[in-house]
């Protein structure tokens, strides 16, 4: 069991790169990962293939939820299960000169965050996965 990053794109275009027809059958069990990764998947797989069928042995989380939720189909089995799509932030701590990835309930929690949070909803979002155009059938 895996991450979704950003090397996983460029390993998904070389093994299907032989794939022919429309149709995508794609087994998905998955910790979760990096919502870009997840964005740039689910592109690659749109411009490629006009019906996608997610398969969930087990679960796939997060970033691996949005690629299951972007399918034509999802196919799960009684202990299969798809897991929350939590917002991670990277924040700058300046005490120490790094960032890190967190929760936004964290920052919501901690008073200082919350100015930090009103600004960042201010902001224009892009979501993490944009509906594709299909290809032609």
């Amino acid at each position: 069991m895996t991450s979704i990053g950003d090397e996983d794109m460029h390993a998904l275009m070389e093994v299907s790169a032989g794939l022919h027809g429309l149709d995508l059958d794609l087994i998905l069990h998955s910790p979760g990962g990096a919502p870009v990764a997840a964005e740039a998947i689910v592109s690659y797989l749109r411009s490629r293939f006009s019906h996608i069928r997610v398969i969930v042995p087990q679960l796939a989380m997060s970033a691996a939820t949005m690629i299951a939720c972007a399918a034509d189909k999802i196919m799960m089995g009684k202990h299969s299960f798809l897991g929350p799509t939590d917002l991670s932030l990277s924040v700058f701590h300046s005490t120490i000169h790094t960032f890190s990835s967190t929760p936004a309930t964290k920052i919501v929690e901690n008073h200082t965050g919350r100015a930090f949070l009103r600004h960042f909803i201010n902001q224009t979002v892009r979501l993490p996965i944009e509906p594709s155009p299909r290809p032609p059938a």
